[in-house]
């Protein structure tokens, strides 16, 4: 069983938050000395960056604040996401492929069912996004893909 990372997911909150401070403040001192349109629009984007990083600073300060409630579980049989009460479990014979999606920073696990992909976030133990789709990868039979390797 993975445990989810909390001094990463913690310290990771705390860089959201500096930027978040420092993309508002920015949009704040841009908005004070009136601003074109294209100063106006900097605003609004600065703005949105601030919130969005916001928002994950909270969302990571709940994950943190009950650890016991996120893990993941790799048996010889299947792979158990548990997220905030929720439990998703793939068995290794229903997976097709593991990837890594590197714009999004994360494990993709294609299932052999039209089905979206499960998506995890590479937040347990400390591991990275390629670590933990090479440990995932290594449980599927047959894995059609090895992109959990870094370039």
């Amino acid at each position: 069983m993975l445990r989810l990372d909390v001094h990463g997911e913690r310290a990771d909150a705390r860089l959201r938050l500096a930027g978040a401070i420092v993309c508002g403040l920015g949009a704040l001192a841009i908005a004070s000395l009136g601003p074109t349109l294209i100063g106006w629009i900097v605003v609004v984007v600065a703005g949105l960056a601030s919130a969005g990083w916001t928002t994950s600073y909270v969302r990571a300060r709940r994950r943190t604040a009950e650890p016991r409630r996120y893990s993941l579980t790799l048996t010889r049989d299947s792979l158990a996401l548990h997220e905030a009460g929720r439990e998703t479990t793939l068995r290794w014979d229903a997976v097709r492929d593991v990837d890594v999606d590197e714009d999004r920073l994360v494990v993709r696990i294609h299932r052999t069912a039209n089905e979206a992909p499960l998506v995890i976030e590479p937040r347990y133990e400390g591991m990275s996004v390629y670590a933990l789709a090479e440990l995932i990868a290594a449980r599927v039979p047959g894995a059609a893909s090895q992109n959990g390797r870094a370039p």
